[in-house]
Protein backbone atom coordinates (compact mmCIF):
# COMPACT_ATOMS: atom_id res chain seq x y z
CA UNK A 1 0.00 0.00 0.00
CA UNK A 2 3.08 2.55 0.05
CA UNK A 3 2.45 3.21 -3.57
CA UNK A 4 -1.22 4.49 -3.02
CA UNK A 5 -0.24 6.24 0.22
CA UNK A 6 2.59 8.21 -1.55
CA UNK A 7 0.48 8.77 -4.16
CA UNK A 8 -2.42 10.39 -1.52
CA UNK A 9 0.22 12.47 -0.23
CA UNK A 10 1.26 13.71 -3.22
CA UNK A 11 -1.69 14.89 -4.60
CA UNK A 12 -3.55 15.37 -0.84
CA UNK A 13 -5.64 18.95 -2.13
CA UNK A 14 -7.21 16.73 -4.94
CA UNK A 15 -8.24 14.00 -2.50
CA UNK A 16 -9.07 16.62 0.16
CA UNK A 17 -11.05 18.10 -2.25
CA UNK A 18 -12.59 14.71 -3.86
CA UNK A 19 -13.79 13.91 -0.21
CA UNK A 20 -15.29 17.05 0.55
CA UNK A 21 -17.49 16.74 -2.82
CA UNK A 22 -18.75 13.23 -1.46
CA UNK A 23 -19.03 14.16 2.04
CA UNK A 24 -21.79 17.00 0.55
CA UNK A 25 -23.62 14.86 -1.82
CA UNK A 26 -24.34 11.96 1.20
CA UNK A 27 -25.43 14.90 3.47
CA UNK A 28 -27.63 16.29 0.51
CA UNK A 29 -29.00 12.17 0.18
CA UNK A 30 -29.88 12.38 4.05
CA UNK A 31 -31.83 15.45 3.20
CA UNK A 32 -33.97 14.77 0.33
CA UNK A 33 -36.10 11.99 2.47
CA UNK A 34 -36.77 14.51 5.16
CA UNK A 35 -38.16 17.22 2.44
CA UNK A 36 -40.18 13.97 1.20
CA UNK A 37 -42.10 13.55 5.18
CA UNK A 38 -42.68 17.15 4.67
CA UNK A 39 -44.57 17.00 1.27
CA UNK A 40 -46.06 13.85 2.60
CA UNK A 41 -47.24 15.63 5.95
CA UNK A 42 -48.43 18.65 3.97
CA UNK A 43 -50.68 16.20 1.40
CA UNK A 44 -52.27 14.94 4.75
CA UNK A 45 -52.96 18.49 6.00
CA UNK A 46 -53.66 19.82 2.53
CA UNK A 47 -51.14 22.85 2.70
CA UNK A 48 -50.32 23.16 -0.88
CA UNK A 49 -47.51 26.34 -0.60
CA UNK A 50 -45.58 23.14 1.38
CA UNK A 51 -46.30 20.73 -1.17
CA UNK A 52 -44.81 22.90 -3.90
CA UNK A 53 -42.09 24.56 -1.53
CA UNK A 54 -40.82 21.00 -0.64
CA UNK A 55 -41.55 19.52 -4.09
CA UNK A 56 -38.94 22.17 -5.52
CA UNK A 57 -36.42 21.61 -2.56
CA UNK A 58 -36.12 17.68 -3.71
CA UNK A 59 -35.54 18.62 -7.43
CA UNK A 60 -32.67 21.20 -6.81
CA UNK A 61 -30.92 19.26 -4.12
CA UNK A 62 -31.07 16.34 -6.65
CA UNK A 63 -30.03 18.39 -9.36
CA UNK A 64 -27.27 19.43 -7.60
CA UNK A 65 -25.97 15.90 -6.24
CA UNK A 66 -26.10 15.04 -10.50
CA UNK A 67 -24.01 17.70 -10.89
CA UNK A 68 -21.44 17.40 -7.95
CA UNK A 69 -21.42 13.65 -8.85
CA UNK A 70 -20.14 14.17 -12.30
CA UNK A 71 -17.46 16.61 -11.21
CA UNK A 72 -16.18 14.24 -8.72
CA UNK A 73 -16.09 10.99 -10.69
CA UNK A 74 -14.07 13.03 -13.37
CA UNK A 75 -11.08 14.27 -10.60
CA UNK A 76 -11.34 11.10 -9.16
CA UNK A 77 -10.52 9.13 -12.62
CA UNK A 78 -8.46 11.22 -13.82
CA UNK A 79 -6.12 10.93 -9.90
CA UNK A 80 -6.65 6.68 -10.68
CA UNK A 81 -5.84 7.22 -14.42
CA UNK A 82 -2.42 9.26 -13.47
CA UNK A 83 -1.59 6.73 -10.39
CA UNK A 84 -2.03 3.96 -13.66
CA UNK A 85 0.09 5.76 -15.69
CA UNK A 86 2.81 5.97 -12.81
CA UNK A 87 2.85 2.56 -11.54
CA UNK A 88 3.46 0.99 -15.08
CA UNK A 89 5.97 3.63 -15.99
CA UNK A 90 7.76 2.62 -12.56
CA UNK A 91 7.42 -1.07 -13.37
CA UNK A 92 8.85 -0.66 -16.87
CA UNK A 93 11.37 1.35 -15.98
CA UNK A 94 12.26 -1.43 -13.35
CA UNK A 95 12.14 -4.09 -15.95
CA UNK A 96 14.34 -1.97 -17.86
CA UNK A 97 17.21 -2.16 -15.22
CA UNK A 98 16.98 -5.74 -14.26
CA UNK A 99 20.07 -7.80 -14.56
CA UNK A 100 20.00 -10.54 -16.97
CA UNK A 101 20.63 -12.94 -15.09
CA UNK A 102 17.46 -12.62 -13.24
CA UNK A 103 15.49 -12.04 -16.11
CA UNK A 104 16.55 -15.46 -17.61
CA UNK A 105 15.10 -16.38 -13.68
CA UNK A 106 11.52 -14.58 -13.95
CA UNK A 107 9.08 -15.24 -15.63
CA UNK A 108 8.02 -12.53 -18.79
CA UNK A 109 4.62 -13.30 -19.31
CA UNK A 110 3.89 -12.73 -14.85
CA UNK A 111 5.94 -9.64 -15.20
CA UNK A 112 3.42 -8.57 -17.92
CA UNK A 113 0.58 -9.32 -15.74
CA UNK A 114 1.71 -7.29 -13.27
CA UNK A 115 1.79 -4.47 -15.82
CA UNK A 116 -1.74 -5.02 -17.38
CA UNK A 117 -4.21 -7.27 -14.88
CA UNK A 118 -2.59 -6.54 -11.72
CA UNK A 119 -2.99 -2.35 -12.32
CA UNK A 120 -6.49 -2.73 -13.84
CA UNK A 121 -7.62 -4.03 -10.23
CA UNK A 122 -5.77 -1.25 -8.17
CA UNK A 123 -7.38 1.28 -10.45
CA UNK A 124 -10.53 -0.22 -10.17
CA UNK A 125 -10.62 -0.42 -6.41
CA UNK A 126 -9.19 3.53 -6.52
CA UNK A 127 -12.38 3.89 -8.28
CA UNK A 128 -15.48 2.25 -6.70
CA UNK A 129 -13.72 1.12 -3.66
CA UNK A 130 -12.83 4.78 -2.47
CA UNK A 131 -16.25 6.19 -3.10
CA UNK A 132 -17.54 2.41 -1.04
CA UNK A 133 -15.82 3.51 1.56
CA UNK A 134 -16.64 6.66 2.39
CA UNK A 135 -20.30 6.12 1.66
CA UNK A 136 -20.31 3.31 3.97
CA UNK A 137 -19.08 5.46 6.76
CA UNK A 138 -20.11 8.83 6.31
CA UNK A 139 -23.48 8.20 4.57
CA UNK A 140 -24.67 5.07 6.99
CA UNK A 141 -23.93 6.96 9.76
CA UNK A 142 -25.55 10.16 8.90
CA UNK A 143 -28.52 8.34 7.36
CA UNK A 144 -28.48 6.38 10.56
CA UNK A 145 -28.51 9.62 13.13
CA UNK A 146 -31.33 10.99 11.14
CA UNK A 147 -33.55 8.19 11.67
CA UNK A 148 -33.07 7.54 14.84
CA UNK A 149 -34.03 11.18 15.05
CA UNK A 150 -37.17 10.52 13.20
CA UNK A 151 -38.36 7.08 15.52
CA UNK A 152 -35.76 5.95 17.47
CA UNK A 153 -37.70 2.68 17.69
CA UNK A 154 -38.42 1.71 14.22
CA UNK A 155 -34.63 2.68 13.53
CA UNK A 156 -33.69 -0.37 15.22
CA UNK A 157 -36.11 -2.71 14.52
CA UNK A 158 -35.79 -1.73 10.93
CA UNK A 159 -31.39 -1.52 11.04
CA UNK A 160 -31.36 -4.95 13.16
CA UNK A 161 -31.23 -6.91 9.70
CA UNK A 162 -28.17 -5.02 7.91
CA UNK A 163 -26.28 -5.15 10.97
CA UNK A 164 -25.98 -8.91 10.77
CA UNK A 165 -23.57 -8.03 7.32
CA UNK A 166 -20.68 -7.18 8.92
CA UNK A 167 -19.42 -10.15 10.17
CA UNK A 168 -20.46 -12.12 7.14
CA UNK A 169 -18.65 -9.73 4.69
CA UNK A 170 -16.03 -9.76 7.05
CA UNK A 171 -15.41 -13.47 6.83
CA UNK A 172 -15.84 -13.17 2.93
CA UNK A 173 -12.92 -10.36 2.29
CA UNK A 174 -10.21 -12.77 4.02
CA UNK A 175 -11.58 -15.56 1.69
CA UNK A 176 -11.47 -13.39 -1.58
CA UNK A 177 -7.95 -12.21 -0.91
CA UNK A 178 -6.48 -15.56 -0.82
CA UNK A 179 -8.62 -16.70 -4.23
CA UNK A 180 -7.68 -13.79 -6.13
CA UNK A 181 -3.83 -13.86 -5.21
CA UNK A 182 -4.33 -17.69 -7.38
CA UNK A 183 -6.37 -16.06 -9.75
CA UNK A 184 -3.71 -13.39 -10.23
CA UNK A 185 -0.40 -16.04 -10.18
CA UNK A 186 -2.33 -18.18 -12.47
CA UNK A 187 -3.17 -15.40 -15.22
CA UNK A 188 0.69 -14.52 -15.08
CA UNK A 189 1.31 -18.05 -16.11
CA UNK A 190 -1.14 -18.31 -19.09
CA UNK A 191 0.59 -15.58 -20.13
CA UNK A 192 3.82 -16.65 -19.64
CA UNK A 193 2.55 -20.53 -21.76
CA UNK A 194 1.28 -18.20 -24.64
CA UNK A 195 4.32 -15.73 -25.26
CA UNK A 196 6.62 -19.28 -25.13
CA UNK A 197 3.99 -21.24 -27.80
CA UNK A 198 4.13 -17.55 -30.19
CA UNK A 199 7.43 -16.96 -29.85
CA UNK A 200 9.14 -20.46 -30.59
CA UNK A 201 5.89 -21.47 -33.17
CA UNK A 202 8.25 -22.10 -35.56
CA UNK A 203 10.26 -24.86 -33.34
CA UNK A 204 6.68 -26.45 -32.05
CA UNK A 205 5.34 -26.98 -35.82
CA UNK A 206 8.80 -28.35 -36.55
CA UNK A 207 8.59 -31.13 -33.63
CA UNK A 208 5.67 -31.58 -33.97
CA UNK A 209 4.70 -30.52 -30.60
CA UNK A 210 1.27 -28.32 -30.68
CA UNK A 211 -1.14 -31.11 -28.37
CA UNK A 212 1.49 -31.12 -25.79
CA UNK A 213 1.54 -27.19 -25.57
CA UNK A 214 -1.94 -27.45 -26.22
CA UNK A 215 -2.75 -29.82 -24.08
CA UNK A 216 -0.46 -27.60 -21.08
CA UNK A 217 -2.31 -24.36 -21.89
CA UNK A 218 -5.87 -26.21 -21.08
CA UNK A 219 -4.27 -27.52 -17.30
CA UNK A 220 -3.44 -24.10 -16.49
CA UNK A 221 -6.36 -22.31 -18.16
CA UNK A 222 -8.40 -24.91 -16.24
CA UNK A 223 -6.89 -23.95 -12.74
CA UNK A 224 -7.28 -20.57 -13.83
CA UNK A 225 -10.93 -21.55 -14.16
CA UNK A 226 -11.97 -23.16 -11.42
CA UNK A 227 -10.17 -20.69 -8.63
CA UNK A 228 -12.47 -17.71 -10.96
CA UNK A 229 -15.30 -20.16 -10.20
CA UNK A 230 -14.58 -19.71 -5.93
CA UNK A 231 -14.88 -15.89 -6.53
CA UNK A 232 -17.71 -16.42 -8.39
CA UNK A 233 -19.48 -18.32 -5.60
CA UNK A 234 -18.69 -16.03 -2.91
CA UNK A 235 -19.92 -13.02 -4.92
CA UNK A 236 -23.75 -15.26 -5.86
CA UNK A 237 -23.69 -15.65 -2.42
CA UNK A 238 -22.88 -11.87 -0.73
CA UNK A 239 -25.64 -10.69 -3.06
CA UNK A 240 -28.51 -12.48 -2.93
CA UNK A 241 -27.97 -12.57 0.85
CA UNK A 242 -27.65 -8.60 1.09
CA UNK A 243 -30.72 -8.16 -1.20
CA UNK A 244 -32.23 -10.34 1.13
CA UNK A 245 -31.56 -8.57 4.49
CA UNK A 246 -32.34 -5.37 2.77
CA UNK A 247 -35.65 -6.72 2.16
CA UNK A 248 -36.04 -8.33 5.16
CA UNK A 249 -35.58 -4.29 6.97
CA UNK A 250 -38.76 -3.45 4.31
CA UNK A 251 -40.50 -6.09 5.84
CA UNK A 252 -40.05 -5.04 9.46
CA UNK A 253 -41.03 -1.29 8.33
CA UNK A 254 -44.07 -2.06 6.37
CA UNK A 255 -45.21 -4.43 9.28
CA UNK A 256 -43.91 -1.90 12.52
CA UNK A 257 -44.16 0.86 10.52
CA UNK A 258 -48.23 0.26 9.84
CA UNK A 259 -48.56 -0.66 13.55
CA UNK A 260 -46.76 2.43 14.95
CA UNK A 261 -49.39 4.40 12.25
CA UNK A 262 -52.21 2.77 13.48
CA UNK A 263 -51.22 3.58 17.17
CA UNK A 264 -50.39 7.15 16.56
CA UNK A 265 -46.57 6.62 17.03
CA UNK A 266 -45.16 7.24 13.62
CA UNK A 267 -46.95 9.42 10.70
CA UNK A 268 -47.39 8.34 7.11
CA UNK A 269 -44.90 10.71 6.37
CA UNK A 270 -42.00 9.23 8.57
CA UNK A 271 -42.84 5.82 6.68
CA UNK A 272 -42.58 7.17 3.71
CA UNK A 273 -38.69 8.74 4.52
CA UNK A 274 -38.44 5.33 5.94
CA UNK A 275 -38.73 3.64 2.83
CA UNK A 276 -36.35 6.22 1.39
CA UNK A 277 -33.51 5.74 3.95
CA UNK A 278 -33.75 2.17 3.64
CA UNK A 279 -33.29 2.59 -0.45
CA UNK A 280 -30.28 5.20 0.34
CA UNK A 281 -28.62 2.26 3.10
CA UNK A 282 -28.69 -0.56 0.44
CA UNK A 283 -25.54 1.02 -0.91
CA UNK A 284 -23.17 1.72 1.97
CA UNK A 285 -24.66 -1.82 3.23
CA UNK A 286 -23.74 -3.49 -0.45
CA UNK A 287 -20.62 -1.22 -0.66
CA UNK A 288 -19.10 -2.95 2.66
CA UNK A 289 -19.21 -6.28 0.90
CA UNK A 290 -18.40 -4.66 -2.51
CA UNK A 291 -15.40 -2.52 -1.22
CA UNK A 292 -13.86 -5.58 1.18
CA UNK A 293 -13.86 -7.94 -2.10
CA UNK A 294 -12.43 -5.20 -4.46
CA UNK A 295 -9.65 -4.19 -1.32
CA UNK A 296 -8.80 -7.65 -1.38
CA UNK A 297 -8.36 -7.69 -5.31
CA UNK A 298 -6.17 -4.81 -5.15
CA UNK A 299 -4.40 -5.59 -2.01
CA UNK A 300 -3.13 -9.11 -3.70
CA UNK A 301 -2.19 -7.19 -7.16
CA UNK A 302 -0.31 -4.49 -4.81
CA UNK A 303 1.48 -6.98 -3.03
CA UNK A 304 2.76 -8.45 -6.83
CA UNK A 305 3.58 -4.64 -7.74
CA UNK A 306 5.56 -3.96 -5.17
CA UNK A 307 7.36 -7.50 -5.36
CA UNK A 308 8.47 -6.63 -8.71
CA UNK A 309 9.48 -2.71 -7.55
CA UNK A 310 11.51 -4.31 -4.62
CA UNK A 311 13.64 -6.20 -7.38
CA UNK A 312 17.23 -5.12 -6.14
CA UNK A 313 19.65 -4.93 -9.51
CA UNK A 314 22.74 -6.97 -8.52
CA UNK A 315 25.10 -4.06 -9.78
CA UNK A 316 24.43 -0.44 -8.73
CA UNK A 317 26.34 2.26 -10.27
CA UNK A 318 26.94 5.09 -7.74
CA UNK A 319 29.22 7.72 -9.78
CA UNK A 320 28.24 6.64 -13.52
CA UNK A 321 30.49 8.42 -15.76
CA UNK A 322 30.18 9.32 -19.29
CA UNK A 323 33.28 8.17 -21.65
CA UNK A 324 33.85 9.59 -24.69
CA UNK A 325 36.66 6.91 -25.92
CA UNK A 326 37.96 3.65 -23.79
CA UNK A 327 41.66 3.45 -23.50
CA UNK A 328 43.62 1.03 -22.18
CA UNK A 329 44.33 -2.98 -21.34
CA UNK A 330 41.61 -5.20 -20.53
CA UNK A 331 42.86 -7.04 -17.23
CA UNK A 332 41.19 -10.01 -15.56
CA UNK A 333 42.08 -11.03 -12.13
CA UNK A 334 41.11 -14.55 -11.18
CA UNK A 335 37.67 -14.41 -12.07
CA UNK A 336 35.00 -17.13 -10.98
CA UNK A 337 31.38 -16.63 -11.78
CA UNK A 338 28.46 -19.21 -11.86
CA UNK A 339 24.60 -18.45 -11.68
CA UNK A 340 23.22 -19.29 -8.57
CA UNK A 341 24.39 -20.63 -4.90
CA UNK A 342 23.71 -24.13 -6.12
CA UNK A 343 25.05 -24.06 -9.69
CA UNK A 344 28.37 -25.45 -10.71
CA UNK A 345 31.10 -22.40 -11.94
CA UNK A 346 30.56 -20.91 -15.47
CA UNK A 347 34.05 -19.46 -15.18
CA UNK A 348 36.95 -20.60 -12.50
CA UNK A 349 40.25 -18.36 -11.47
CA UNK A 350 40.20 -17.13 -15.42
CA UNK A 351 42.96 -14.46 -15.69
CA UNK A 352 43.34 -12.36 -18.67
CA UNK A 353 45.60 -9.92 -19.94
CA UNK A 354 44.10 -8.47 -23.27
CA UNK A 355 46.80 -5.27 -24.45
CA UNK A 356 45.36 -1.61 -26.22
CA UNK A 357 44.51 -2.57 -29.83
CA UNK A 358 44.92 -6.23 -29.96
CA UNK A 359 42.36 -8.34 -31.92
CA UNK A 360 41.51 -11.19 -29.80
CA UNK A 361 39.25 -14.42 -30.28
CA UNK A 362 37.59 -16.23 -27.97
CA UNK A 363 37.08 -19.99 -28.87
CA UNK A 364 35.96 -22.71 -26.98
CA UNK A 365 32.85 -25.71 -26.93
CA UNK A 366 29.41 -24.58 -26.24
CA UNK A 367 28.47 -23.97 -22.55
CA UNK A 368 32.32 -23.05 -21.96
CA UNK A 369 31.74 -19.44 -21.04
CA UNK A 370 32.38 -17.66 -24.11
CA UNK A 371 29.25 -15.02 -23.41
CA UNK A 372 28.98 -15.16 -20.14
CA UNK A 373 33.04 -13.75 -20.32
CA UNK A 374 32.06 -10.82 -22.67
CA UNK A 375 28.87 -10.15 -20.25
CA UNK A 376 30.76 -9.77 -17.69
CA UNK A 377 33.51 -7.61 -19.35
CA UNK A 378 30.19 -5.69 -20.18
CA UNK A 379 29.44 -5.50 -16.50
CA UNK A 380 25.27 -6.99 -18.02
CA UNK A 381 25.88 -9.59 -15.14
Amino acid sequence: MKIILKFFKKEFKLYALIISLLLIVDSSQVIIPIFTKRAIDAIANSNKSLILKNGLYIIIVSAAIIAIRYFYNYILRYLTLKLDHDIKISLFNKYLNLPKKLIQQLEIGDLMARVTNDTTAVRFFLIMGFIGIIDIFFLGITTFVAMFIMNAKLTLIVILPLLILIPITLNFGKKIHLYFRKVQDLFGEMTVRIREAIGGIRVIKAFVRENFYLNLFMNINEQYLRENLKLVKLDGFLDPTINLLINISMFNLLVFGGLFFIRNKADIGTIVAFFQYIQTLAWPVMAIGFSIALYQRAKASLNRIEEALNIKPEIIDTHPKQIESLKGNITINKLSFKFGEDENFILKDVSVEIDQGTLVGITGPPGSGKTTLLNLIMKIY
